[in-house]
């Protein structure tokens, strides 16, 4: 499944993809031997984006993985995170940018639990991206 692949009901089933609006998942899948749940967001029946979640004990083989079939990646940076009680954690974000979009590897997704992979297409990148600024905007005008 590449993006902008159309996802048709027959692909769907050979693929074992459990689908509902917008959205197609695998409950269990294999990564190079990573054990790993994938999603595909679409638009129009489109794949626009996959989202792949595994053990942040994995991240650096998934890491290791990407840099050998995509080569050095664009950008290598540390950022915070913080779960429900306050505490920060450091976190490690891996990016490729590529012809279609983008590949992101963050040691951690929403959860400290969890480490995600995302292919993103470049329509999605920069609807997302306008959205972010947006939010920034908007919570440096309750900030003053």
């Amino acid at each position: 499944m590449r993006l902008g692949d159309s996802l048709t009901t027959a692909v769907a089933k050979e693929r074992h993809l459990q689908c509902g609006d917008g959205f197609c998942k695998i409950d269990s899948d294999t990564i190079a031997g990573v054990s790993a749940f994938t999603f595909l967001e679409l638009d129009g029946g489109r794949v626009f984006s996959v989202v792949i979640t595994f053990k942040p004990a994995d991240y650096p083989t998934m890491v290791a993985i990407a840099r050998e079939k995509w080569g050095p990646p664009t950008a290598d940076a540390l950022d915070t995170i913080a779960n429900r009680m306050g505490a920060k954690f450091p976190r490690r974000r891996v990016r490729w940018n590529m012809a279609e979009g983008a590949l992101m590897l963050d040691e951690y997704g929403d959860r400290l639990s969890e480490s995600v992979m995302m292919i993103i297409s470049d329509s999605l990148l920069q609807m997302r991206n306008a959205r972010d600024s947006v939010r920034i905007k908007n919570a440096a005008k309750t900030a003053m």
